[in-house]
């Protein structure tokens, strides 16, 4: 026999499990159980490396660079961990072959140029150049522009202008190549703070306005930016990751609603600066410039993790898979038979067990395989007490759903078996079955009984 897994009895804290017997009613053999509880005051952002693999390549070419660990600036904690979640992305997901990575003592502002030099000669004109920075920026020195700070700049203006990368010569560069499309990325600030909003170098100046690079861009160029001239790009709440970028690549996940499936810039942005507006004691405020059609992918349709919960600090809602065993729920019900277990013997097979304020319970399944006539004293009652210490409280015929059968409502006087139990018992496919909840007291009678009409309700007898 089996039965169906309901969705309602999820919802209501029922956990379905599994067994391998045919002797009494099962449910429907499942492999896991995924459950879902608020876990108020943590984050549970998601790592975002498991990306799909893609059906074909892509001629796209990117580089990607991240400076966590700076020489003499304060570090940027977090950036490798999104560096290779983009990678993961621009591989598997876009199934791209060329994507440069610089991390850490790498990402020199010669070795910046130098790679971006090298993606614009092998830049196709039928694909597109990414280029995504992770790490600190300043204004130059007159604010006329930003600069992306190399891995080995010191804590002087005059250091920070020779060994950094202005923002406008870098997207000129950009766009010296065949490319149909060109993706700028810059996940820093320009206002010369850190993530903590301390000054880089005494003297820095913020540059204003954020967008509005010097030279304009061409069409197919858009150039996303962290916060405005004046703000800080910081972390996640409750984890270490930089925030902008992290968003941009949920966005791609699924998590910003699109018209058509396609993540354009400017879409990403939207969804991206709503977030931000949750955060707490910073105001962080993303920019775009240039072409705000420019697709960056296809939706992977992905739920929405809880991202503005987390952004206020308050924590996301937290999914846990079990594959068997005892489970709390948050209206207490535990189901305690993993995948490989037997639900035991046919008198008395513990199906559910049940915790909550009145103390233990269960509900078990007995099947008796008795022609109906046989089956009459549990049917009809005639049977009555199961023993002399046994009082019928209550006995009617109800309907649970489709099945009609006898409830009764009995207690058992016996200091030592003292409980009640409530009993549904019907006859269905040629053999009789009794749904029995059992509970110390009365109240815990009354709390499972939806329980116990749930399992009748869904069960298909066979």
């Amino acid at each position: 026999m089996r039965y169906q897994v309901l969705a309602g009895l999820v919802a209501m804290g029922l956990l379905q499990g599994c067994a391998s017997m045919t002797a009494i009613p099962q449910y429907k053999m499942v492999d896991s159980v995924t459950t879902t509880t608020s876990a108020a005051g943590e984050a549970s952002w998601p790592e975002l490396n498991d990306w799909p693999q893609a059906n074909q390549s892509s001629n796209d070419v990117a580089v990607i660079v991240a400076v966590e660990d700076y020489a003499f600036l304060p570090d940027v904690v977090g950036a490798t961990a999104n560096a290779n979640a983009w990678e993961s992305y621009f591989r598997n997901a876009r199934g791209m072959s060329e994507v440069y990575v610089l991390t850490d003592k790498q990402a020199t502002a010669e070795e910046i140029r130098r790679f971006a030099d090298q993606a614009v000669q092998n830049a196709k004109p039928d694909a597109a150049l990414w280029f995504v920075f992770i790490g600190h920026g300043a204004a130059l020195k007159d604010g006329s522009d930003g600069a992306l700070i190399g891995m080995d700049a010191q804590q002087t203006v005059v250091s920070i202008g020779a060994r950094s990368v202005p923002r406008a010569e870098l997207v000129s560069t950009l766009e010296k190549g065949k490319q149909a499309q060109t993706v700028v990325i810059l996940d820093a600030c320009f206002s010369g703070r850190d993530t903590s909003g301390n000054l880089l170098a005494e003297g820095t100046q913020p540059v204003v306005p954020v967008t509005g690079v010097p030279n304009s861009v061409g069409n197919g160029t858009v150039i996303l930016s962290a916060a405005g001239g004046d703000e800080v790009a910081g972390q996640l709440p409750g984890l270490e990751r930089p925030a902008f970028t992290y968003m941009l690549l949920g966005a791609l996940r699924g998590w910003a609603p699109t018209s058509d499936n396609q993540v354009s810039a400017e879409e990403a942005l939207v969804w991206t600066q709503q977030q931000f507006r949750n955060l707490k004691g910073r105001q962080q405020t993303p920019g775009i410039d240039g072409d705000k059609g420019v697709v960056l992918g296809v939706s992977l349709g992905e739920a929405d993790p809880g991202v503005a919960r987390m952004m206020r600090g308050e924590g996301a809602v937290k999914t846990t898979t079990v594959t068997g065993g005892m489970v709390d729920t948050e209206k207490g019900f535990l189901f305690v038979k993993p995948a490989d277990w037997g639900f035991g013997p046919v008198y008395g097979p513990i199906l559910v067990a049940l915790k909550n304020t009145y103390g233990p319970g269960e509900i078990s399944i007995e099947q008796y395989r008795w022609s109906q006539g046989e089956a009459a004293w549990l049917l009809d009652g005639s049977g009555a007490n199961d023993g002399m210490e046994v009082e019928v409280l209550e006995k009617q015929k109800t309907t649970y759903g489709d099945y009609t059968g006898l409830e009764r409502l009995l207690v058992d006087r016996d200091p030592t078996f003292g409980g009640y139990s409530l009993e549904f018992n019907t006859y269905q496919a040629n053999a009789a079955y009794r749904f029995r909840l059992v509970s110390p007291n009365k109240a815990g009678i009354e709390e499972g009984r939806p329980v116990l009409q749930e399992l009748v309700k869904n069960a298909i007898f066979q």
